[in-house]
C-alpha cells in the first residue's frame, strides 16, 4: 500500500505573539543520498521549465524532513501532524525556522525518486507545494523502514518562504 499527502498553510508568523523558547535539539543526520539529490534535482527541472524560479536545498529543512520522516518511521503513522513535532509549522518554529509561508509532501512505499515524484505530481496537492512560486527553499530526506514499520520508505519534503 503506498500513500501521499500534502499539507499547504498560507499563514504569516505574527511578529507581536509571545513565543516560547524551545531547548535547541541537536540532529544528527547524514549527507543527503543521491535519491534526495535527485528529488532535489527533479523538483527543480519541474519549477524551472514553467518558468518558476529554482529551489535552494536547506540543510536545516534536510535535517527537519529527515526527522519527519523517522519520526513517522518510529511512530508508526502517517500524517501531517506528529505526536512528536506538532504540525509542520510547529515544527519548524521549534527548531528556529522563520518562514512566511510552509509546505509539506509526505509519501510513503516509494521505492524511487522517478517514483515518488510521479506520484506528488500526478496529485494537485503536492504539485501545487513543488510549483509554488512563493517558495524559495526545500528540504528532502526519505528513510527506509524497519521490521515492524507500515511502509518500505518514508519521504518528506519541506518547503518554505523566507520572511
Amino acid at each position: 500500500m503506498r500513500k501521499r499527502i500534502s499539507s499547504r498553510r498560507r499563514v504569516k508568523r505574527n511578529p507581536s505573539k509571545i513565543i516560547k523558547r524551545v531547548r535547541k535539539t541537536r540532529i544528527r543526520t547524514r549527507p543527503a543520498n543521491t535519491f534526495e539529490l535527485q528529488v532535489f534535482r527533479m523538483v527543480n527541472e519541474e519549477r524551472t521549465s514553467r518558468g518558476i524560479a529554482a529551489l535552494t536545498l536547506n540543510s536545516m529543512l534536510t535535517d527537519l524532513a529527515v526527522l519527519k520522516s523517522r519520526d513517522m518511521r518510529d511512530n508508526n503513522y502517517f500524517g501531517h501532524t506528529s505526536p512528536t513535532y506538532g504540525t509542520p509549522g510547529q515544527m519548524l518554529n521549534r527548531f528556529g525556522v522563520s518562514w512566511r509561508a510552509y509546505g509539506e509532501n509526505i509519501a510513503a512505499g516509494q521505492t524511487t525518486p522517478e517514483e515518488v515524484m510521479r506520484v506528488w505530481m500526478n496529485s494537485p496537492g503536492h504539485r501545487a507545494n513543488i510549483l509554488d512560486p512563493r517558495f524559495t527553499d526545500i528540504g528532502v530526506r526519505y528513510v527506509t523502514g524497519t521490521a515492524t514499520s507500515r511502509y518500505q520508505t518514508y519521504w518528506t519534503q519541506l518547503f518554505i518562504q523566507k520572511p
